[in-house]
């Protein structure tokens, strides 16, 4: 009997293996957010839109996007064990909850005020954009990661205490704002600290 897992398997590496499982879950979680988008037009006579919840759903849905694009370099240690694995998981889990709380069902007989489900769930929005920041300043310290690491959880640090000031003051409209604002500029930063 085995004491080790194989390296591969007719050419399939291990890491390749779970990095498919990784692009599924991606790809599910894309998928609610083009859902939510598709269903807020398919149903627009039904709705009533509200700006600050889709600047929002579109931060979080960009900010999903770099996480993807910055994964790349830690795929190599998922295979290290199911630890590391199921960790690589729980940021994506935390962009599920955010696209659930964005995007309600919409039902067929009844009008959705997408400001009133917004401002009922904000406060959830920042508390899971917060556990998502903390969970990715850990991840840096789990994981070798690449390009000016102390800079990138500087901005971390910084986004989520804004997240958290977010979830204690989630009732001031202009906060959201100014939130989303810094969030759209520290997102652009990040990304430039992130090696090509």
């Amino acid at each position: 009997m085995r004491e080790e897992m194989p390296i591969d398997i007719q050419g399939f590496s291990q890491v390749e293996y779970l990095t498919v499982f990784y692009t599924i879950v991606f790809g599910v979680i894309a998928t609610e957010y083009f859902s939510g988008w598709g269903s807020m037009l398919r149903h627009r006579k039904k709705v009533s839109l509200y700006p600050v919840h889709l600047v929002w759903s579109l931060f979080a849905f960009l900010t999903l996007i770099q996480n993807w694009y910055g994964i790349w370099p830690r795929v190599k240690f998922i295979n290290t064990s199911i630890l590391y694995f199921i960790f690589g998981l729980l940021p994506l889990f935390m962009f599920y909850l955010m696209s659930v709380v964005l995007f309600p069902k919409i039902r067929f007989s009844t009008h959705q005020d997408y400001k009133q489900h917004y401002l009922e769930n904000s406060r959830v929005l920042f508390i899971l954009f917060a556990a998502y920041l903390l969970i990715t300043i850990i991840a840096s310290f789990v994981y070798e990661d690449i390009g000016d690491v102390v800079m990138q959880n500087v901005l971390r640090a910084c986004g989520l205490a804004l997240a958290v000031t977010g979830a204690i003051f989630h009732h001031k409209i202009n906060y959201h704002i100014f939130f989303l604002t810094l969030m759209f500029g520290g997102l652009s930063a990040f990304i430039l600290f992130i090696p090509k």
